[in-house]
């Protein structure tokens, strides 16, 4: 028994070091973003960065994304979603949500976002609308980003949209 709350301890606390805490999202308050901020289509591809159990991919499906992927640091949270959510257009990685590229297809990228992060979050949406080509949604559950406005906000939730930057071409 000790040694399996030790690893539940080093599994949850270990990964605050690199990203935020688990804290459980209420399905309730992640439908009524999904149909207040964002509407979700069935061309709709959703990632979740820290997505815990699971909870915020389940309901983009049942919101009708067209797929839910999911990056979590924590091992035994993705264990735990593979078991509850055994659905074919959900995918869940072990994985460091700063290093990833975004999976073919974004359209929305869901965070919970934790102050210290806000910044890097923000650079990463806009590198990924970037890097796809295409403009990326961005809902933030809790802090705001620091220099973009929100488009519209539903209690905790935010909605931002990041359009591809365009490189400058060199002159001749």
């Amino acid at each position: 028994c000790f040694f399996f709350w030790g690893f539940v301890v080093v599994f949850f606390g270990v990964v605050v070091f690199f990203g935020a805490p688990y804290i459980p999202s209420h399905k309730a308050q992640v439908r009524r973003a999904f149909t207040e901020l964002y509407q979700l289509s069935e061309s709709d591809v959703v990632v979740d960065l820290g997505s815990g159990d699971g909870v915020v991919l389940q309901v983009a499906l049942e919101q009708g994304a067209l797929r839910a992927i999911g990056y979590e640091l924590n091992p035994l949270l993705v264990g735990i979603s593979k078991l509850r959510l055994r659905n074919k257009s959900i995918e869940v990685h072990v994985a460091d949500m700063w290093s990833v590229q975004p999976p073919d297809g974004v359209t929305v990228l869901y965070a919970f976002s934790v102050g210290r992060d806000m910044e890097r979050l923000e650079q990463l949406a806009q590198r990924w609308a970037t890097h796809t080509g295409a403009p990326l949604s961005v809902i933030v559950y809790g802090h705001l980003l620091r220099h973009a406005k929100p488009a519209s906000t539903v209690g905790a939730h935010h909605l931002y949209t990041f359009s591809p930057l365009q490189e400058k071409k060199a002159q001749v």
